[in-house]
């Protein structure tokens, strides 16, 4: 499935919980530029399958990726804290395994 987070709810508190039971689940993050000091908890709240985190446009997560996965496994919770600067995302706090 797909989330699309439209970035409304407070700076400090933007949380979308996933649900990979059935499959992949991909997270659209809204345009940097609009969410500048934003932050979006994102978290998979099992741990089959994994959830991708996908930046709009060509937006750079990290510095570099134009997307992160969340592995499948580990123990939960599993999270990511991504913070908008208004040009790109970067993670603040996580736990569990990701890849680029």
């Amino acid at each position: 499935g797909t989330v699309t987070p439209d970035g409304s709810g407070p700076a400090s508190g933007n949380v979308v919980l996933c649900n990979s039971t059935a499959g992949t689940v991909t997270v659209n993050l809204p345009a940097a530029n609009t969410q500048k000091n934003r932050r979006f908890t994102i978290i998979k709240t099992v741990t089959a399958n994994t959830v991708d985190i996908d930046p709009n446009g060509s937006e750079n997560l990290d510095g570099s990726s134009t997307t992160l996965t969340i592995a499948t496994g580990g123990s939960l919770p599993i999270f990511r804290v991504l913070l908008s600067d208004g040009t790109a995302w970067y993670t603040v706090a996580s736990s569990g395994a990701s890849t680029r």
